[in-house]
C-alpha cells in the first residue's frame, strides 16, 4: 500500500484495463450536474470495497477520510479535496478516527 504525498486536491478514480481502481491527478474542467446532496460519515467508520454506479465528484467539506484503490494507493482526502470518482472504480473508504467526515457528492450527467 503507498500513499501519495500529493493527494490533496483534485484527482480521478477509476477502473482500468487491468481490472484494477487506480488513482489520477487531473486539471478542473467543467462538469455538467444532475444532481448533488450533504452527507456525513462517522468517525471511524469503515465500508470495504465498494463502487458508484455512476460518475460522481466527491467534494470533502469537513472531517479526513482515506479512500483506497483496489492497486492499493492511499489518498488522504480533507477539506477541499475533490475526487472524481469514475462508474464500477472500487476502493475502500475509511474515516478519521478524530471526528466525522462531511462532503458533497454530485452526479454528473454522462
Amino acid at each position: 500500500m503507498t500513499t501519495s504525498p500529493d493527494s490533496y486536491g483534485l484527482f480521478r478514480l477509476y477502473h482500468g484495463e487491468d481490472g484494477q481502481s487506480h488513482f489520477e491527478d487531473i486539471e478542473a474542467v467543467p462538469f455538467d450536474v444532475s444532481e448533488a446532496r450533504f452527507g456525513a460519515l462517522v468517525p471511524g467508520r469503515f465500508a470495504d470495497f465498494h463502487v458508484f454506479a455512476d460518475r460522481r465528484l466527491l467534494i470533502s467539506l469537513s472531517g479526513e477520510a482515506t479512500i483506497t484503490s483496489r492497486d492499493g494507493e492511499v489518498r488522504h482526502f480533507g477539506p477541499g479535496t475533490v475526487m472524481l470518482a469514475e462508474g464500477q472504480a472500487e476502493h475502500q473508504t475509511r474515516v478519521s478516527e478524530a471526528q466525522a467526515w462531511t462532503f458533497m457528492m454530485v452526479k454528473l450527467t454522462d
